[in-house]
């Protein structure tokens, strides 16, 4: 553990953890050695032979982010934060399975990648359940294709638009 660390830019490709323990935050007042400390412990972990930092934007918060391996085992998770980001860290360099799945409010189109493979082309329509698909993952921070993601809600509005051309009309109308 360590309260705080420099990295070269030749150490990044074998980082593949990074975590700020929290255990200050909370420290009491007065007397004690750690009402004084601003720094918190940092745990960092180093694959000599590389490691990949999967990271990506959703836009919305709640939804699961998985990394399998060929065999299936799962090699990191998480869930995205109030901003949709997420960060799987320590994943071996090769080829990973991502999979979203999301809370019954969000709506999945799948990523643009997948237009050029017509055997995926029958998938494209907006998922509310898990999406799944393969990439690469090399040393080094990297951000995969992600989906265009969506409220529930925007697809009646979009719905609507499309049904009632005439409602459209009139709305634009009164504007």
């Amino acid at each position: 553990m360590l309260d705080h660390l420099l990295l070269t830019s030749n150490l990044a490709p074998q980082l593949s953890l990074v975590r700020i323990l929290h255990i200050h935050s909370d420290a009491p007042t007065g007397d004690s050695t750690l009402a004084h400390s601003d720094h918190d412990p940092v745990i960092v972990r180093v694959r000599p032979a590389g490691a990949t930092l999967m990271t990506g934007m959703l836009s919305w918060g709640e939804i699961d982010v998985s990394a399998r391996d060929d065999n299936g085992a799962l090699l990191a998770q998480t869930t995205t934060d109030a901003n949709g980001d997420f960060r799987l860290w320590g994943l071996p360099p090769g080829k990973v399975t991502i999979q979203l799945n999301t809370p019954d409010w969000i709506v999945l189109d799948d990523p643009a990648h997948l237009l050029s493979q017509p055997q995926l082309q029958s998938q494209l329509q907006p998922k509310a359940q898990p999406l799944t698909w393969s990439v690469t993952a090399s040393a080094g921070a990297q951000t995969p294709s992600l989906p265009r993601v969506r409220h529930t809600t925007a697809m009646t509005g979009a719905w609507l638009a499309l049904g009632t051309p005439w409602l459209a009309d009139t709305l634009i109308q009164l504007h």
